[in-house]
């Protein structure tokens, strides 16, 4: 199946994962680069069937979250995100895209 830009290949996700405040999630290898991921936008999760799967559920060390989560009601609002991206790069300009846009700017 040829997915078209900007449209997910699977309708259904293979897993959902409940990242708490200060988690640390690390993609690597295949599940990085061969597979869909990304983060819903939503102010609010609100988790009321866990029959879906949160995948890494008995990881979570919150055991009120945990109760919440068994239970099948479970809500928190959101707040701020930082998401950090790195990638291993097989070529590197020379002075980089800063380096060519200052010397760019340079009086002949």
């Amino acid at each position: 199946m040829i997915a078209e830009p900007g449209r997910t290949v699977a309708a259904v996700p293979l897993a959902q994962l409940l990242l708490l405040p200060r988690s640390l999630l690390i993609l690597s290898s295949s599940l990085y680069a061969s597979h869909l991921h990304g983060i819903a936008e939503r102010s609010v999760d609100d988790i009321k069937d866990i029959n879906g799967g949160v995948a890494n559920m008995e990881l979570i060390g919150d055991s009120e979250v945990l109760d919440g989560l068994r239970a099948g009601d479970w809500k928190k609002e959101r707040g701020e995100r930082i998401s950090l991206t790195f990638r291993h790069a097989e070529k590197v300009v020379r002075g980089g895209a800063l380096g060519m846009a200052l010397s760019a700017m340079k009086r002949p």
